[in-house]
């Protein structure tokens, strides 16, 4: 039998949520990630489970204040990460880099009228989608509206000639998610269905990335699919009222970060982040623009097969490690024998829900954090993905300082309008939407529900590049989003396929030092070899090469 704290680590790198309702205890786990050895290991250890989360809670609760309710008088300000999105956007009104869109594809018989009351009440359940953000003497505020005044516009498409509809949608879905939102007037939700047929419906919501964050959609998704259902079947909503919202968070987060809490996270993250900051530079294929930052995007998609997700998956598990930072350092290490810096920064963002409270709230909860790597002495990847280990282990400790305090804090110096602060690069691994986690399919009765992940593009990108991998029945899907300013299409195409050939040597030989592992796909190795060294020619045989010349 394993120890607790075995028990408990494997659960963590399987992505299994643990936690207390009342006197019981609680799991939510993704398809398959439980085996029936482990379940029989839960159930086991059951009480000494319980009783660590009990320990775990206490000791949290004397050192963090409950997030609870507070007064709505007077002008209620903006979360430290509401703030720089705010400020940003008041540079750049008309930009869409900060929207949101969800596309959903009904089939089947869609009730419109319990689809539009179901929007609703997902509004009136959230404050934050009643919210705008209007300047009272130059200082942004939150305003919360009392009424849900939301309406479900439709758009017909069954007159448009066949096999036309599905293209029409698709211009009509982009062209919403291009559209600026008007963060002082509202509204900060945006709703659309188009109906291709009596059976076939698209659902496009937008929201400002100034109310939302990757996890709230989800949150959206799953809160209106279960209130539709519930409606749908004649019965009320199942989901209970929210004991706190998010201007409720946004009070509590001035009241606690402060004081020596501040401090120790300040401490942290320049100790860290001391000395010359490196700018990674990879091999653009034009330079970057010298006047403002773009935003012009583009992106690139590649699965990787179920067998190197299972390999990449059973040894991270092997090694005490989750697969987030296993990918994490493979992509740190892609970067670093394109660019040959040995000092690298990067960004990937945390939930930022550590409160329990915050678990069901939509708004914009995401932190960013960075992490600085060093690739001096050729370490083997195994070394190289512990030392990945302690820094992302050591930043999850300090992840409370929102990065908009951390920029104030440590005041960077300014390099240009052209690029962002800190670094330019982010990594992402999103969790697999199955078994009621994430956007997973809805089953009704009469009526199928699908989020259409990655249906429309807004053609925007904050980095110079992005990688987001999310895993998947058929593999691991990986999207890179670049900067079509400086990047050409081949390019990325190229480094997506260095990243397979990577990650393959990886699993292969771990313990090969990094500059050793292979990054060429087998048709690069038979260009190098064989189609560039296929000419001859004849030399002079009794000469010096430096003859030659």
């Amino acid at each position: 039998m394993k120890t607790l704290d075995e028990l408990l680590s494997e659960l963590r790198q399987r992505d299994v949520k643990l936690w207390l309702e009342g006197e019981r205890l609680r799991y939510r786990a993704a398809k398959d990630s439980l085996t029936p050895e482990l379940l029989t290991e839960l159930k086991t250890q059951k009480a000494e489970i319980i009783n660590f989360l009990r320990q775990i809670a206490t000791a949290a609760s004397s050192q963090i204040p409950p997030i609870v309710a507070c007064e709505r008088n007077g002008n209620l300000p903006l979360s430290f990460g509401q703030q720089r999105i705010w400020f940003l956007h008041q540079f750049e009104p008309d930009s869409s880099s900060n929207n949101m869109p969800v596309v959903v594809r009904f089939t089947g018989n869609l009730n419109v009228a319990v689809l539009e009351e179901s929007l609703r009440e997902v509004v009136r359940r959230h404050e934050v989608l009643r919210t705008t953000f209007p300047a009272v003497n130059g200082k942004p505020t939150q305003v919360i509206a009392t009424d849900v005044s939301l309406t479900l516009p439709i758009i017909d498409l069954w007159q448009v000639p066949d096999e036309q509809p599905e293209a029409e949608a698709y211009l009509l879905a982009t062209k919403e998610a291009h559209q600026p939102f008007d963060l002082g007037n509202g509204p900060i939700l945006r709703v659309l269905l188009l109906r291709l047929s009596d059976r076939e419906h698209l659902l496009i919501w937008n929201m400002h990335c100034i109310v939302c964050d990757g996890a709230s959609s989800d949150l959206f998704y799953q809160d209106f699919t279960t209130i539709y259902k519930a409606l749908s079947a004649g019965q009320v909503s199942p989901l209970t009222p929210l004991p706190v919202q998010y201007a409720d968070f946004t009070n509590w987060q001035y009241q606690w970060l402060q004081g020596e809490v501040l401090e120790s996270q300040v401490n942290y993250w320049k100790q860290k982040l001391e000395g010359n900051l490196p700018i990674i530079e990879l091999p653009y294929d034009r330079p970057r623009p010298q006047s403002v930052q773009t935003y012009r995007g583009d992106r690139a998609a590649l699965l990787l097969s179920k067998s190197l997700n299972h390999a990449l998956t059973d040894m991270s598990q092997k090694w005490g490690v989750t697969l987030f930072m296993t990918l994490l350092a493979a992509f740190e290490l892609l970067l670093y024998r394109y660019s040959g810096q040995e000092d690298l920064l990067i960004n990937f963002a945390s939930a930022g829900r550590g409160q329990v409270e915050t678990e069901g709230l939509i708004g914009f909860f995401s932190n960013t954090l960075v992490l600085r790597s060093n690739f001096a002495l050729n370490p083997t990847f195994r070394e190289l993905l512990d030392r990945v280990r302690k820094d992302c282990l050591e930043a999850y400790t300090h992840q409370d300082l929102p990065f908009e305090k951390l920029i104030e804090e440590l005041r960077p110096e300014q390099r240009s309008r052209n690029t962002s602060p800190l670094f330019q690069v982010k990594f992402s691994l999103n969790p697999p939407w199955s078994n009621g986690r994430g956007m997973a399919s809805v089953q009704l009765p009469d009526l199928t529900i699908t989020s259409l992940f990655g249906y429309i593009y807004h053609g925007k990108t904050k980095y110079d590049l992005t990688l987001v991998l999310r895993e998947q029945d058929n593999g691991l899907g990986m999207v890179f989003d670049y900067n079509a300013e400086m990047f050409d299409a081949s390019t990325i195409e190229r480094m997506l396929g260095h990243f397979k050939t990577l990650l393959e040597g990886i699993v292969v030989n771990p313990d090969r030092p990094i500059a050793e592992l292979p990054l060429l796909t087998a048709g690069e190795q038979h260009q190098v070899l064989f189609d560039w060294h296929g000419k001859q020619a004849d030399y002079p045989q009794n000469t010096c090469i430096h003859q030659w010349f």
